[in-house]
This record gives C-alpha cells, sequence and structure tokens, in this order.
C-alpha cells in the first residue's frame, strides 16, 4: 500500500511504486519517478530528473538530483540522477545531476551512502559500492564494483576508482585506483597491497588471489618499463590479471603508485642499502615504489 504523509508535498506527474512510503516534510518535484518498495523518510528533497527504482531507501534529510556546484552551470539544463535497485542513502547524504543536457549522474545496484557523503555530477557508481560517512565524490568520478570508500575520503575529478578497491580513511586521492587495490595517503593515495580481506571476502579463490599479488608486484614494484609490464600482464592467463593493463591503457589521470617498500634484510647484500635516493619509474604517468 501506497502510504504518503499529509505534510509531504508531491508535484505534478510524480510516479511512485506500490508499497512505498513517503515521510512528513518530505518534497518531490514534478517528473520524479519512485519503484515500488521504497521507504522515503522525512525532510527528504528530490528534484525533478530524479528516477530511482525498487527496494530503495532514503533517510532524513537526504537531497537527490540538485543542481551541480559549476560557477557556469545554465539551471535550465534538464538532466537528473538515475538510481537503481536495493540502495540506501543515509541522513543529509547530497547527490547532483548531471551537467548535460539528458544525461544522469548515475548509480546501480545494492549501494550504501553513509550519512553526509556527497556525490557530485555525472559520477557513475557501479554495484554493491560502500561509501562512509564524509567521503567527496567530485565530477565526473567512476567507481567499480564492490569497492568501499572510507570515512572522509575526497576524490578529485575525473578519476576513475576500479572494481573490488579498499581506501583508508582521510585519503586523498588524485589519481586512479587500479581494480583490487589497497589505497591509503593522506598526502597523495598510494597502493600499499592488493585489497586481500575484500577479494577473500568477495569470494575470490586462493590462486586468484596469488596471480593478482604476483601482478601488482610487477607493476609496482619491479622497476621494470610499461611496455614490458604489461607483456607480463598479458601473458598472464587469470581472467582477473586480464583486467589490468586495460585500465591502465585508458587511465587518464595515471594510476596511484606504489608506496615506497624498504628492502627485507635477506634481499640485501653488503653495501645495497635502499637510502630511498632512487628514481621513480613512470607508469601511465604515475611514480612508483621502489622494491
Amino acid at each position: 500500500m501506497l502510504v504518503i504523509h499529509p505534510t509531504a508535498i508531491i508535484g505534478k506527474d510524480v510516479r511512485i511504486g506500490r508499497n512505498t512510503s513517503v515521510g512528513p516534510y518530505t518534497f518531490i518535484e514534478d517528473g520524479v519517478e519512485i519503484g515500488e518498495d521504497c521507504f522515503i523518510d522525512s525532510c527528504v528533497r528530490m528534484y525533478s530528473g530524479v528516477k530511482m527504482g525498487n527496494r530503495n531507501q532514503v533517510l532524513h534529510g537526504a537531497v537527490l538530483g540538485g543542481a551541480p556546484q559549476k560557477l557556469d552551470f545554465d539551471p535550465n539544463i534538464r538532466s537528473g540522477v538515475s538510481i537503481g535497485h536495493g540502495n540506501i542513502f543515509r541522513e543529509q547524504c547530497t547527490i547532483h545531476r548531471s551537467i548535460y543536457e539528458g544525461k544522469d549522474t548515475t548509480l546501480g545496484n545494492d549501494n550504501y551512502i553513509m550519512a553526509t557523503g556527497h556525490i557530485a555530477h555525472d559520477c557513475i557508481l557501479k554495484n554493491g559500492i560502500v561509501i562512509v560517512n564524509g567521503v567527496l565524490l567530485a565530477g565526473h568520478v567512476t567507481v567499480g564494483e564492490k569497492s568501499f570508500i572510507s570515512g572522509n575520503v575526497v576524490v578529485h575529478q575525473f578519476c576513475n576508482i576500479g572494481d573490488y578497491v579498499m581506501i583508508g580513511g582521510g585519503s586523498r586521492i588524485i589519481q586512479d585506483c587500479l581494480h583490487y587495490a589497497l589505497v591509503v595517503g593522506a598526502e597523495a593515495g598510494k597502493v600499499l597491497s592488493i585489497n586481500a580481506v575484500g577479494l577473500r571476502r568477495a569470494g575470490f579463490s586462493p590462486e586468484d588471489r596469488k596471480a593478482i599479488k604476483k601482478a601488482f608486484r610487477t607493476i609496482f614494484w619491479s622497476h621494470l618499463p610499461l611496455s614490458e609490464i604489461k607483456v607480463l600482464l598479458h601473458e598472464n592467463p587469470n581472467e582477473h590479471v586480464q583486467k589490468l593493463p586495460d585500465f591502465i591503457d585508458k587511465s587518464i589521470r595515471g594510476i596511484c603508485s606504489g608506496r615506497r617498500r624498504r628492502p627485507m634484510a635477506r634481499d640485501l647484500s653488503p653495501g645495497s642499502y635502499d637510502t630511498g635516493d632512487h628514481p621513480l619509474t613512470d607508469v601511465a604517468g604515475a611514480e612508483q615504489g621502489l622494491v
């Protein structure tokens, strides 16, 4: 049964599916589409152009479909926000519509956007993503499948965060995050390793995790030229490793570099101590760490 609180304001031509409830003092503008079995809490604002599927929850004070924060944006542009199924939007999160006529900021299915998270215009979020409190995604950011972005992370515009990525709290992301990476860094995010816990929880086999870890050592800590790195990746038969060279080739901002590693004692020969003064190798425009 459809339940709309008497204090809610519902615009013209709004479509609301069965078994959806709309709480007090919520304002839904003309032309919004809401699917079945959704829960729209109190004091929510949904602007024209928002389209969402079934089983979504929008909690108190969330704002969906607001105008993008672009100084020269023309408010007459008709754009929107497209949302799939099973998403949760917690208190006071904000999602802005596209800056382009007829285009949408896009979210897939089963994403969890925690309180005060911000998703700017023209972002693309795929499925199963967790955005923790205070995360700021600038315009045109893409986030891949089942990635986890911890609290107070800021992501530069046009960055691409791959699949199954884990970004540590308070990190500053200014370049693309390779699939399966664990990234941390307050000044600029650095790859620490593979996201081993996330991959295990997602059902990646021990063999797959081992293959990805070996590929990361080649990419970030081998000192090899990029051309040789891509040859080695293409030669690896593992289906997950095969996704890595394509991601690197398509990167515009370059990929986050690997954090410098001090060599283990067993790897040191007399006089070979790493002073940290070695030049760093460039991969897709990004620094690499050291072995």
